[in-house]
């Protein structure tokens, strides 16, 4: 599906935020276009049961019956006792005594197995391969019915697929159990892949372990974000990936995260992303809340090399933005000028939030402009 788009140009990231990055025509939103400036302010294997060999008294019971020795008086002397005494009443052996009946042995409880990890009640999986459509996953999004969309081994070739979509029943996007799945950028043009919360809303979605390939972008993210709550982007790679004429280093992103209808993002998590850059062509995440709230944004376990920013962060409008945590970054040879800084890894502005086990090598500094970050401590620049 073709998507027409116009590209909104504006004065620098912090102002970007205040414009709507809502999706251009098909739906894409815009990055900042100038490099910014400050602001003014069991399956158990039942044990066998253990085969005990009969005891020397068993075994002497089950030799030859015949073996009662001759007596040895005269053989026709009356018997001793009445003839026709009853035999020795086989001492009524104790009965071997029936073994204190093992208690019917009380069936060794079923391990309460582990409840099938849910979908308990059967999860409504409905799987695609490499000739999906845009229009089909958008179709199996809205279906209320599906709790998982699942992706076969191979490269898609999706258009911009806009998701306004907010459910109920909370859906997981991913591979199939050992798939490898690609998203190729080269069909797309100059289009991201994904845009959630553009001109709606779009909450309680998934989306993991998948890569994202060869995209040329414009003024905005691989994957980019707006008006959303409980949405989880996971173990996402964004690898040989660059910007276009129209666009710049520090105006397409891997992640793009802003804002619609005076509402940013809200339990936002996005984990685990690798972004490969190249001679600092693309840079990896962007936060910018403008007028608008964002809250709870937690981006953890980020590797990135060679990009321009890691990230950057501003709420210099009359919203705001807050749970801002930024954990366990592993950043190289990145680095990008703003505010007058020429050598800067991560830009922030007006966040509130935390910082903590960050390690970069060959790049840029932490420049937070307001310190309205909390250092949480672990972190190395150099």
């Amino acid at each position: 599906m073709t998507v027409a788009t116009t590209t909104i140009t504006v004065e620098n990231p912090a102002a970007a935020a205040a414009a709507t990055h809502g999706p251009r025509a098909g739906g894409g939103s815009v990055a900042p276009t100038t490099s910014p400036t400050p602001t003014s302010s069991p399956v158990v294997e039942p044990t066998a049961g253990a085969i005990v060999a009969p005891s020397a008294t068993t075994a002497a019971a089950a030799s030859d019956p015949t073996v009662t020795a001759a007596p040895s008086g005269d053989p026709t002397a009356a018997p001793t006792g009445d003839p026709t005494a009853a035999p020795t009443a086989a001492p009524t052996a104790d009965p071997t005594p029936d073994p204190t009946p093992d208690p019917t042995p009380k069936p060794t409880p079923k391990p309460t197995p582990d409840p099938t990890p849910t979908p308990a009640t059967g999860a409504n999986v409905k799987s695609f391969g490499p000739t999906l459509s845009s229009s089909q996953l958008l179709a199996a999004i809205k279906d209320e019915s599906i709790d998982v969309i699942q992706l076969g081994s191979g490269t898609y070739h999706v258009g911009y697929t806009l998701i306004n979509v907010n459910r109920s029943n909370h859906l997981t996007i991913r591979p199939a159990s050992g798939a490898s799945v690609v998203f190729s950028g080269s069909q797309i043009g100059t289009d991201p892949q994904f845009g959630f919360g553009f001109g709606g809303r779009a909450g309680n979605i998934t989306l993991r372990g998948i890569v994202f390939d060869g995209f040329k972008l414009g003024q905005q993210g691989v994957i980019q974000t707006a008006n959303v709550h409980d949405l989880d982007l996971n173990n996402i790679t964004v690898q040989n990936t660059t910007h276009a004429s129209n666009s710049s280093s520090y105006q397409s992103w891997a992640l793009y995260m802003s804002h619609s209808g005076g509402a940013g993002p809200v339990n936002l998590t996005a984990s685990n992303w690798t972004v490969k850059g190249s001679s600092k062509a693309i840079s990896a995440a962007q936060l910018i809340s403008g007028s608008a709230t964002a809250a709870h944004v937690h981006l953890t376990g980020w590797n990135v090399a060679s990009s321009y920013f890691a990230l950057y962060c501003s709420a210099s409008g009359a919203g705001s933005t807050t749970d801002v945590q930024i954990d366990g970054w592993t950043v190289s040879n990145t680095a990008g000028s703003t505010w007058g800084h020429s050598n800067v890894a991560m830009a922030l502005e007006y966040c509130g939030g935390s910082y903590a086990d960050n390690q970069a090598t060959s790049s840029g500094s932490f420049y937070d402009a307001t310190h309205s970050m909390s250092d949480g401590g672990g972190n190395s620049w150099n």
